[in-house]
């Protein structure tokens, strides 16, 4: 089966007085063709920011006839709904002026034509400590199955990643080189969809802090929790934030230079004395 694509025609409605008519045009087009036509509404938010009630779409009707639809996804925020159009045998170029019922909650688009998936939930990225275990989720319609990736590669199940194929990838006692980009495709004979999200490894840290002698500095010490071996590639991911005042707000304290050595697994970072008689130490791992 074949997929076809329009451009993105955007419905904004704010009232109920907003024209609820949005025009999708399909050309050229195989004579007799059935389209799959998927439309996404996005709530328009009350007031105080609460989401409206009134989201479901009533029908969808074009110049002649109500079109059937199938609601493939809804939440308070957001719903996607498929319905079908069929070309007449002797038309190769066609307008359709299609009317939205219940169209007062926000905005209804037409994104697309097509036959192939289409992601109701993406998987969101996420941070996670070294050890825990981590889901990464997502849910496509017309479509037999799915096949996780990081960083471009096909991941393989084994006792490590589980359910690469399903709609839930499982990563268990997470590693500091899991971190990446994961994406997950779905595929069916029209072609294929994906979707991606970014998961960022940390592990927990240890912070000493040792006053050098008068007028030298102060040295602060970076180790891992677990009392592994620091790793030196970490070192440009680590913020080091000072003040002498700890009511200062976050974003008033000090960023310092983050340049250091390794010596028996504990990052050692030297910082020289500013005339200050106590200082208060953040470290930060991005």
């Amino acid at each position: 089966m074949r997929s076809f694509m329009v451009a993105l025609l955007l419905l904004s409605v704010a009232s109920a007085q907003a024209d609820p008519n949005v025009s999708l045009v399909v050309s050229p087009v195989p004579n007799g063709t059935n389209f799959n036509v998927f439309a996404f509404s996005e709530v328009l938010l009350n007031a105080d920011g609460t989401a409206s009630d009134s989201l479901g779409l009533i029908s969808i009707t074009n110049a002649t006839e109500n079109l059937p639809f199938t609601v493939l996804y809804q939440t308070p925020e957001r719903a996607i709904y498929e319905f079908q159009i069929v070309v007449p045998l002797d038309v190769l170029s066609k307008t359709y002026t299609l009317t939205w019922t219940n169209y007062t909650t926000g905005s209804y688009y037409v994104d697309s034509i097509s036959t192939g998936p289409v992601f109701g939930i993406a998987p969101q990225s996420q941070s996670a400590l070294v050890g825990n275990t981590v889901n990464l989720t997502a849910q496509a319609f017309h479509t037999p199955g799915y096949q996780w990736q990081l960083n471009g590669t096909n991941l393989v199940a084994d006792g490590h990643f589980l359910g690469v194929t399903n709609a839930t990838l499982t990563i268990a006692r997470v590693r500091l080189s899991d971190a990446g980009d994961y994406t997950v495709i779905a595929n069916n004979p029209a072609g294929p969809a994906s979707t991606d999200a970014t998961l960022s490894v940390y592990k927990p840290i240890l912070l000493g802090l040792t006053p050098l002698p008068a007028g030298t500095g102060f040295e602060l010490s970076v180790a891992n929790q677990d009392r592994s071996p620091f790793e030196p590639e970490r070192i440009p991911n680590l913020t080091v934030l000072s003040t002498t005042d700890l009511t200062s707000p976050p974003g008033d304290w000090n960023a310092e230079a983050v340049s250091g050595t390794v010596s028996n697994g504990v990052l050692f970072l030297d910082y020289p004395y500013d005339g200050s008689s106590a200082k208060f130490w953040r470290v930060m791992e991005q």
